[in-house]
């Protein structure tokens, strides 16, 4: 599962309004939103289950943990040029920023709390990954 030029353009949208709110905008001044945002939560969903499926498959042994590879591509996504590390930065980015454009205000910030989670570990392994290629050493 792959965002295309449609779904980017729905993902920047949604940032728009929710730095809208962010910068308190008056409401009559909002963008229009071309399409429901909402239409991009499938993909969103896919594109976790796919990474998480990639993931899990790459830490089956605890040696695992330490070699794992965040430019990994899921296998279903064969012939895309995406790796998991970028699908679950897309997926985040929509959900952070469906939550704060408030287009649905049943939905709390405990809901996207995983999410987020997730995010903040993968950015935790790409330090550390990074610093072990700037100095052969892991992060003390």
């Amino acid at each position: 599962m792959k965002p295309e030029a449609t779904a980017n353009r729905v993902l920047s949208t949604t940032r728009a309004r929710a730095k809208m709110h962010e910068f308190r905008v008056a409401p009559e001044d909002f963008i229009q939103l071309y399409r429901d945002p909402s239409m991009l939560f499938d993909l969103a969903v896919g594109i976790l289950g796919d990474v998480a499926s990639v993931t899990a498959n790459e830490f089956r042994g605890a040696e695992a943990v330490a070699a794992f590879d965040p430019d990994l591509v899921p296998t279903s996504w064969a012939g895309v040029d995406l790796t998991a590390m970028e699908g679950l930065r897309f997926a985040s980015t929509f959900f952070d920023a469906y939550l704060n454009a408030r287009l649905d205000e049943t939905i709390s910030v405990e809901f996207f709390a995983p999410l987020r989670i997730g995010l903040l570990s993968q950015r935790q392994h790409r330090q550390r990954s990074r610093h072990r290629q700037e100095n052969g050493a892991p992060i003390p």
